[in-house]
């Protein structure tokens, strides 16, 4: 006869071996799972990245400033929703792929190398006049300027002091320095309306005041704020997918905390002492007040349009510094209509500075200096392409560095910053 105590060891086993079966069956199912997520992950991860390849690519299936949804393999299980728009200077590129409801993106802002050749210091337009250095002018890489060459000049109390007027080679420039890409100055046209806007964007017109506090992301629809008189940007934080345009004027103050985002205006002041991440784009004048620091990549430029005046300006304070791009663009030069970039002296510019127009140069750029002459103004006088105590120096500009497309011969399409 059997025990009543062995009856419950028995169920007591029954219960331990139920528990243990179910755990391993469990086991198995978590570990079929994990696999099955890791597998579709893992597929996900690969198709966003074989998504933004392709935007970086010379392709042609997604245009400029629209998207699509693209089958990858053409299987009809790998696709992916392809963006391209341009922000700015620059273009964002996005790639979300998805499957069985599981989605997974990456967006981008992207850039590219000056050129392929990485040694070009200054591009200058051929006036048939020398470039007449004086002070400490240092010109480190190749240059291209008028065949007329380079002659010592005596301005300020200072003769040029180098032991050679250039460390590179010279070599003639053409009648006109090399046009803007027609793509980047359609983009920076575009930028001044506000009807393209209304397509993507959240649109909050004849505004007073922004918000004191504000972060969009890449992900959603962009937030444009409109307004027809003057905006003071004093106390907020703002940063990412944010366009701010004004009828009249933009005013940064110092305290303001701004990152990525994009400003239009006719006039644009930066306040003295600010200190940001921005692109700032003025149809009549862009002033940077004394120590003010633009990190990378930011942009600054003056574009004439119909209902600019005469002449435009762009002026960088005494201790400021911007790194990215400087630009003062206008379609044809017209010697009494002009558009003009003035860098003051302690100024250091680290990326490119091309002008239209005049440059007046009293600083340091570490990379390339594009511009149809340079005018030097103190307070004896003003002189007509002349250099003083200015530096330009392309050796300490890395190779990586990306700006924007700002020639039609520039390199391949790369990542500047991950949003």
């Amino acid at each position: 006869m059997i025990k009543a105590g062995a009856l419950v060891f028995a169920l007591a086993i029954s219960l331990l071996v139920a528990m243990i079966s179910g755990s391993l069956i469990l086991l198995s199912w978590s570990s079929t799972m994990y696999l099955e997520m890791s597998l579709k992950t893992k597929r996900l991860i690969r198709n966003t990245e074989s998504g933004l390849t392709l935007l970086l690519s010379e392709q042609q299936l997604v245009p400029a400033d629209s998207s699509m949804v693209l089958d990858l393999f053409g299987d009809g299980t790998d696709s992916v929703l392809l963006l391209r728009h341009s922000w700015g200077a620059f273009e964002i590129i996005s790639s979300k792929a998805f499957s069985h409801g599981d989605t997974l993106g990456k967006t981008a802002v992207c850039g590219y190398g000056l050129d392929a050749d990485t040694t070009t210091a200054l591009i200058t337009a051929d006036l048939d006049q020398p470039l007449s250095l004086c002070g400490k002018t240092i010109l480190k890489g190749d240059v291209k300027i008028s065949k007329v060459g380079f002659k010592r000049a005596y301005v300020e109390g200072k003769n040029f002091e180098g032991s050679q007027f250039v460390q590179g080679n010279t070599l003639s420039s053409s009648r006109y320095i090399p046009p803007l890409n027609p793509e980047l100055t359609k983009s920076l046209l575009q930028g001044f309306s506000t009807e393209i806007f209304n397509k993507d964007s959240l649109v909050f017109t004849d505004i007073s005041e922004i918000p004191d506090s504000l972060a969009n992301s890449f992900q959603h629809k962009t937030i444009c704020y409109q307004s027809t008189g003057t905006l003071l940007l004093g106390h907020q934080q703002l940063s990412g997918n944010i366009r701010i345009i004004a009828g009249r004027e933009i005013i940064v103050e110092k305290e303001c905390v701004l990152k990525d985002i994009l400003l239009y205006a006719p006039r644009i002041r930066i306040k003295e002492g600010f200190k940001g991440n921005l692109q700032a784009f003025a149809t009549d004048t862009l002033i940077m007040e004394k120590n003010v620091t633009l990190d990378y990549p930011s942009v600054v430029a003056v574009i004439r349009i119909p209902r600019s005046p005469d002449m435009i300006s762009l002026i960088i304070g005494e201790g400021s510094s911007v790194s990215g791009a400087v630009i003062a663009y206008e379609e044809k030069y017209h010697a009494m209509k002009q558009v003009n970039i003035r860098i003051e002296k302690k100024v250091s510019v680290f990326g490119i500075v091309y002008s239209s127009g005049d440059l007046d140069l009293k600083a340091e750029v570490s990379g390339l200096v594009c511009c149809n002459k340079f005018v030097l103004r103190t307070n004896s006088g003003v002189y007509d392409h002349h250099l003083l105590d200015a530096v330009i120096d392309r050796s300490k500009l890395p190779s990586y560095f990306l700006c924007p497309d700002l020639f039609e011969d520039t390199p391949e399409k790369k990542i500047m910053k991950w949003l």
